[in-house]
């Protein structure tokens, strides 16, 4: 089976170009999916987290507090190495049993949505790196209105990710999202058919 690895920044639009993918027939892996499952109480990942990151990480009714745990790691390179030294070989194993799984069904093509594909070196594991693309100002804007964040802590995540130059040179093709849900549908129907060709 091959596959396309799905990346781009934050607020991005990585996921609406996934559920798009996902709506041309192309089997899906979220990946940020599978860390929330591995950070749940009685997933992989939850004991050596909290282990590393204290109880302070933890909500009222002692599940990791995404929110607490990405104020420690956006803000502290240290840390996200920390994090990610726990939690990325146990996504790499589910990786590799949803492939195994897909090939199994007969699929031809999968798509991995990996936020930090390049960062973790995983675009050496797929056969195309498709980017979605939008300016810094842009991510922002999103990140303020869709998520609460403070203009600062907005730029503290887009400044935790590679630049957006390191991620385009490293794409096989760049999907360009400033535009309509519409416009982005287009661009991925056009890629998806020409890979096909």
């Amino acid at each position: 089976m091959r596959l396309i690895g799905l990346t781009g920044g934050i607020a991005g639009g990585k996921s609406t170009a996934a559920r798009i993918l996902a709506g041309l027939g192309l089997p899906v892996l979220d990946t940020d999916e599978v860390v929330h499952q591995l950070l749940e109480p009685e997933g992989a990942a939850y004991r050596p987290v909290v282990e590393a990151f204290g109880p302070g990480i933890l909500d009222e009714e002692g599940r990791i507090h995404r929110g607490r745990l990405g104020q420690v790691v956006f803000r502290d390179k240290e840390a996200r190495r920390r994090l990610e030294s726990i939690v990325h070989p146990l996504v790499a194993r589910e990786v590799r049993r949803w492939i195994q799984e897909r090939a199994r069904e007969g699929h031809r093509w999968g798509v991995l949505e990996v936020p930090l594909l390049v960062e973790a070196g995983w675009d050496r594991w797929v056969d195309e790196v498709w980017v979605v693309d939008v300016a810094p100002e842009v991510q922002v804007q999103r990140l303020m209105k869709e998520r609460g964040l403070s203009r600062d802590e907005a730029l503290a995540r887009i400044g935790a990710q590679i630049s957006r130059e390191e991620r385009r040179a490293r794409a096989t093709r760049i999907i360009g999202n400033e535009g309509t849900v519409a416009e982005l549908e287009e661009r991925l129907r056009e890629a998806w058919q020409e890979l096909q060709r």
